[in-house]
């Protein structure tokens, strides 16, 4: 069981470090948590920390090595059938496709992550798509549709009795 548990408490430390901004040390945590996921066969797991650790590549501008992460763990999830998983790695595809200027596709896939989520029922997942939706237009200049998004986003967060803090 604990071998199990394991790369989940990784991944909650790893998104601590995240949020206080130390990207490295999230980075070694997601890297111990692949490293647990792979010797206990846990797959969908291993999908979501290898897009958890994407996201953390984009932001230290290693576009190349975040592609390759997500072409792992797409490939993963196809493998599995992890549906939710999937709806993941199409958000975090469009993350890297809006952080490389491909806008048009960037929406093409978190339009199928939307429809992966919608179909499921996840409002959690929907809203934080929602304002990844906000984030890519806003960085298209779309300022409006950016406002809608984030509307959204929030609407979802609220009806969840989770306040939105500015």
């Amino acid at each position: 069981g604990d071998r199990i548990a394991l790369p989940i408490v990784m991944n909650n430390i790893a998104d601590i470090y995240r949020y206080l901004g130390q990207l490295d040390m999230a980075r070694k945590y997601h890297e111990m948590s692949i490293d647990l996921t792979m010797e206990t066969g846990n797959r969908k797991s291993e999908v979501t920390t290898r897009c958890d650790m994407a996201e953390i590549l984009l932001e230290n501008g290693r576009l190349s090595e975040a592609h390759d992460e997500i072409t792992r763990s797409s490939a993963l999830a196809e493998e599995t059938g992890a549906k939710f998983e999937m709806g993941i790695c199409h958000k975090v595809k469009g993350l890297y496709l809006c952080k490389v200027g491909k806008f048009a596709e960037a929406l093409e896939e978190f339009g199928k992550a939307e429809s992966i989520f919608s179909g499921m029922n996840n409002r959690r997942e929907l809203a934080r798509l929602y304002y990844e939706y906000a984030l890519n237009f806003r960085a298209k200049g779309e300022l409006m549709r950016a406002r809608e998004y984030l509307e959204k986003a929030i609407d979802i967060f609220e009806a969840m009795g989770i306040k939105w803090v500015d």
